[in-house]
């Protein structure tokens, strides 16, 4: 499981596309981390591109989506970010409003 915080910018993963306009928080179900491209908009205020990412490994016998729809719920609170996004395990996509 990946999560990425990031400026406003396009998140890609596998093949699918998905354009933010502000910030944003996005989870990804995931074995090849590799292949996620995420693409930040210029940050003016601190002259920055700002994104971070964190993997975490979730032990088989737990419920992925759930722990993922968690971990997303929180950091979106956390980070203030009001766009949460995340691809399941099984393709589909969770949206937080």
């Amino acid at each position: 499981m990946v999560l990425i915080s990031s400026d406003a910018g396009t998140a890609t993963f596998e093949g699918k596309e998905k354009d933010f306009k502000e910030g944003f928080v996005a989870a990804f179900i995931t074995s090849e981390p590799e292949s996620i491209v995420v693409k930040t908009g210029w940050n003016g205020d601190n002259k920055n591109f700002n994104v971070w990412a964190q993997k975490f490994i979730v032990p088989a016998d737990e419920d992925i989506d759930e722990i993922l729809k968690e971990m997303l719920t929180s950091y979106k609170k956390n980070q203030g970010k009001s766009i949460g996004y995340a691809i399941l395990s099984d393709g589909s996509v969770f949206e937080l409003k």
